[in-house]
């Protein structure tokens, strides 16, 4: 049975996943950006496993566009301004 921790990495895994899938359409797409992405959710669940606030664990792990898409979709988007 999946955990609530499971469940949260992989739904931003899929969220990592589309994002990218948007960027690949782009001019100057960077193709191993997924790997990056998927090294930060990692790095962002282990925080999450050791206590540490979702929203703080999130803007450790990401900045910009990337860590606004991320909060925005897991709702929790209302402190991030588009200078960080």
């Amino acid at each position: 049975m999946a955990t609530s921790t499971d469940m949260l990495r992989t739904r931003i895994l899929m969220i990592v996943t589309e994002y990218d899938r948007k960027q690949s359409k782009k001019k100057g797409y960077n193709i191993w950006a997924l790997s990056h992405y998927c090294n930060g959710v990692s790095n962002v669940m282990e925080a999450v496993d050791s206590g540490e606030d979702i929203e703080e664990a999130l803007k450790a792990g990401f900045c910009g566009s990337l860590l606004r898409h991320i909060a925005k979709k897991l709702g929790v988007d209302r402190e991030y301004s588009l200078r960080e």
